[in-house]
């Protein structure tokens, strides 16, 4: 591929990557805002985060499961922001990225195989 195609995929990817980050970015700082224990939120959203994007069509299961658990506001005192919230964000910014990773093959069509390093 020539550095003109090339450019041409960073434009396309570049809206799918701004959101990614955008949502990477709010769901980060909220979870590192959360009032109780916010190093463990953070490390949770961040394993659901990565979550998400090795296991992509298990969200919704997992998001619908967690509905009634993850109300914990009269604890927090968040009444504007849920922990739902921060599951969705994870799942937003998840989504985004695996659009962003997606390699177009050789014939020009994409390829929907996720590449995941090896853990």
């Amino acid at each position: 591929m020539g550095a003109k195609a090339e450019a041409l995929q960073l434009v396309k990817r570049a809206p799918a990557l701004l959101i990614a980050g955008a949502a990477l970015a709010w769901t980060g700082w909220t979870a590192a805002n959360y009032p109780i224990v916010p190093a463990l939120v953070v490390a949770i959203t961040v394993l659901w985060t990565a979550a998400v994007m090795r296991w992509p069509c298990a969200w919704p299961g997992v998001v619908l499961a967690l509905v009634p658990a993850v109300g914990f506001a009269s604890w927090t005192g968040w009444f504007a922001v849920e922990e739902f919230d921060l599951l969705l964000g994870g799942v937003a910014a998840a989504g985004y990225l695996v659009s962003v990773r997606r390699v177009p093959s050789s014939a020009g069509k994409v390829d929907d195989t996720i590449v995941v390093p090896a853990s």
